[in-house]
């Protein structure tokens, strides 16, 4: 908290110009003039402390925020994928290699300080995103088997998601909240009705939940090659 009110001070001293997320996109679709510095500020998932400590403190600055969730995790029908591997990564013995095999690759990881770890999480989670949706069960399931720990069935710790009453509420003190995927699973790997499914459904559990949701959509993981024509159609 303290390293985030340091940095949102910095640039309100410094002049930069806040924006929200909407208005940003409405300047860039209707070609006008951005103003001077301008800065948008996002958050993605909807874990706990984004809701309980991160979001008080922009307010504080008149910073605007916009939240996208991954609504089955506020649903808390699941956890993210790539939340349960940075899990598996922090609570495996860190003297421990790991084994993760792969179809034409065997990976030897270890992960014994923070740096490693990081590097660690970021490998499996790129490895991972160049599967199809249905393979990251298993890869998780060996991961975890590897490492010799369990996956919890629900989020542990920091992994718990914001409740949608904190959605609410906060949404009444002008922060706003726009769509992610249920499940954050990469949509060009999804056959499409799932793809369908994934944007439609975060949509209507957004209007479900809440009063003014954001006509913006954030594609899990966010690269070109994790959409296309396909799901640009779907969300027109």
């Amino acid at each position: 908290p303290g390293h985030l009110r340091n940095c949102l001070r910095y640039l309100k001293h410094n002049k930069y110009t806040f924006l929200s997320i909407e208005v940003a996109i409405d300047i860039l679709v209707n070609q006008r003039e951005l103003p001077e510095k301008p800065i948008v500020f996002t958050m993605d998932d909807g874990f706990i402390e984004q809701g309980e400590v991160a979001a008080a403190i922009f307010p504080e600055f008149e910073c605007p925020l916009t939240f996208f969730v991954i609504t089955g995790l506020l649903d808390q029908t699941l956890w993210p994928w790539d939340a349960k591997v940075s899990w598996i990564i922090d609570n495996h013995n860190k003297k421990q290699s790991i084994t993760l095999r792969l179809d034409d690759e065997t990976i030897l990881i270890t992960a014994e300080d923070l740096k490693q770890r990081k590097a660690v999480r970021e490998k499996i989670r790129n490895i991972i995103k160049e599967v199809d949706a249905e393979s990251i069960p298993n890869i998780l399931k060996q991961f975890s088997e590897s490492a010799g720990v369990e996956i919890p069935e629900k989020p542990p710790g920091q992994y718990q998601p914001m409740s949608w009453e904190n959605a609410r509420s906060l949404e009444k003190k002008g922060i706003r909240f726009a769509p992610h995927s249920v499940s954050h699973r990469i949509l060009s790997k999804l056959p499409r009705e799932e793809s369908v499914n994934e944007i439609l459904e975060s949509w209507n559990s957004l209007k479900k939940n809440l009063e003014n949701p954001l006509k913006v959509f954030c594609y899990p993981t966010g690269r070109a090659l994790d959409f296309g024509p396909r799901e640009i159609e779907i969300l027109k």
